[in-house]
């Protein structure tokens, strides 16, 4: 897991790729201790994931911090160019038609790490949507199935050097001690 980068809430992280900034900044969300929701930028675009969240303060944990949610530019307020408010959870997704009668040929060393169809799926994918120079936003719930994931990710682009090429940026609050368990 040495590709990964954790934050703290409201540490912003900037990564560049191919001549474009993406800065990304956890915030408390109040659901539940470490949840957490993300500011996202992009040049003129701009994005806020919040699926898992609460307005209301509890005995120990604070609610969504509101002026978070209302982006500034040039100090007036403006809409998100996005609103993510429900995970989508990719490894629960039914297979793509066809998928299950047999896997497709690939041209990646990577896909042989993969234990299932399902598994081959997602990074065929994922390699995919990254070689069109595309990105991939995973969301998913750290108590989810992010764990394995990242495995997946850690073992196929460890089989695959082309892969190094594209970084891994995985957002979480708790992110270090998930590691610490996953390691």
């Amino acid at each position: 897991m040495s590709r990964l980068t954790t934050l703290k809430y409201r540490e912003t992280f900037r990564i560049s790729v191919n001549g474009r900034v993406l800065a990304a900044c956890p915030y408390p969300a109040g659901s539940h201790l470490g949840s957490a929701f993300w500011t996202l930028h992009c040049g003129s675009l701009s994005a806020v994931y919040l699926v898992d969240g609460t307005m209301r303060r509890g005995r120990y944990l604070d609610g969504v911090e509101v002026d978070r949610l209302r982006p500034l530019c040039r100090g007036s307020a403006q809409r998100w160019d996005v609103l993510v408010t429900a995970p989508v959870p990719s490894m629960g997704l039914p297979l793509p038609h066809g998928a299950h009668h047999k896997a497709k040929p690939s041209t990646s060393k990577a896909i042989s790490v993969a234990r299932t169809v399902r598994e081959q799926c997602f990074l065929e994918e994922t390699i995919t949507a990254l070689r069109k120079g595309g990105s991939v936003l995973i969301p998913a719930d750290v108590a989810g199935w992010i764990s394995e994931a990242l495995l997946l990710f850690e073992a196929a682009w460890g089989q695959d050097r082309q892969l190094s090429s594209y970084p891994i940026c995985w957002l979480s609050s708790v992110g270090d001690m998930v590691l610490d368990q996953a390691a």
